[in-house]
């Protein structure tokens, strides 16, 4: 980390996939840079996700965060049909 620069990038730049964004958007900010900070190259766990956004408590961060973000992901987007694949018949 250089100084004077935050430890995580806690935009949505360069997430092009709106359903990443659209779970990006229900978090906080401290949850946002915990989940960013899990998509970074070289961070292998939620724990050290937490660790890397220094949050205050990173293992209860790390595993409220982990249920949020699956929680979100396992919610119908309202764009799927009802066979599952998105597209319109």
């Amino acid at each position: 980390m250089l100084v004077g620069q935050p430890a995580v990038d806690t935009s949505f730049e360069g997430f092009e996939d709106s359903r990443r964004i659209q779970i990006l958007d229900a978090l906080s900010e401290e949850e946002q840079a915990v989940t960013i900070a899990r998509s970074r190259p070289g961070v292998a766990s939620w724990s050290e996700a937490a660790r890397v956004a220094a949050a205050p408590q990173p293992e209860a961060v790390r595993e409220r965060v982990r249920r949020k973000v699956k929680r979100l992901a396992d919610q119908p987007t309202g764009q799927e049909t009802e066979d599952g694949t998105g597209s319109v018949r």
